[in-house]
């Protein structure tokens, strides 16, 4: 295995709708949103066990609403820096071989490098690149090759945010936000060496915000999102395309 590496990556997401703090979909009326990020990154193995990455977005975001002419904005996202530990390893021959599952022990620091939502300067928010604060993340991950074609993922993670200081034009705030709680179910079907796909399911959970130290009731959120994705790798290791719902 290679002991560093760096890459590049672009994604393109046009959003079909949102969804309110309870969870519900609606689709997008009389707005629209696209986002064309560009991210370089990097890793470094420590160890066979530990690694260390990092990795800065640069975000081009069109936004328009009915009664508000649309915008197109360009500016760095925030950047993010992580370890990784492998606590056990699949030998990814199938559950009836080794019933070990991969288990890495994760923790990401997510800095506060782009645009916050208080500081945006255009009606459409077009240039609010990042959350505005730092994030602390812990979790964890279990994949389990069941063939050795066929595998199941596990993700959970716990998100913790500090509080932080807002100017505001009413005046200076201070705005605790809620901790964060992700989990992610997934399905890898990988066929060849080329052509992988799958089936995954997110789960999301924020709670209630407190504003100078008053919790704002109702102000937490619920999300689930389903969805499937293709993978193609044009040339291996270096080149892969995928496209995901």
């Amino acid at each position: 295995c290679r002991t560093a590496v760096l890459g590049a990556s672009m994604s393109y997401t046009h959003a079909l709708a949102s969804y309110d703090k309870l969870g519900e979909r609606r689709p997008l009326e009389g707005a629209v949103a696209d986002d064309v990020v560009w991210s370089v990154g990097g890793g470094v193995r420590l160890t066979e066990a530990w690694q260390i990455h990092g990795s800065a977005p640069l975000r081009l975001q069109h936004r328009g609403f009915q009664g508000v002419d649309a915008d197109t904005q360009v500016g760095v996202g925030d950047v993010t820096l992580g370890t990784r530990y492998l606590l056990l390893s699949d030998p990814m021959t199938g559950i009836t071989e080794s019933p070990l599952p991969f288990l890495d022990l994760l923790a990401i620091v997510r800095l506060p490098t782009g645009r916050a939502p208080e500081q945006t300067q255009v009606p459409t928010g077009a240039d609010v690149m990042g959350a505005g604060g730092y994030e602390l993340t812990l979790g964890a991950r279990v994949s389990k090759f069941i063939t050795p074609n066929h595998a199941v993922v596990v993700n959970g993670s716990v998100g913790l945010r500090p509080a932080r200081d807002l100017d505001l034009p009413s005046g200076q705030r201070r705005f605790a936000p809620g901790p964060v709680g992700n989990l992610h179910l997934m399905y890898l079907y990988v066929h060849s060496l080329w052509w992988s796909g799958g089936l995954h399911a997110t789960g999301r959970w924020t709670g209630d915000v407190a504003e100078d130290g008053q919790v704002v009731p109702d102000s937490g959120s619920t999300r689930v999102r389903v969805g499937a994705h293709v993978s193609y790798a044009i040339q291996v290791p270096f080149w892969e395309v995928i496209g995901a719902v």
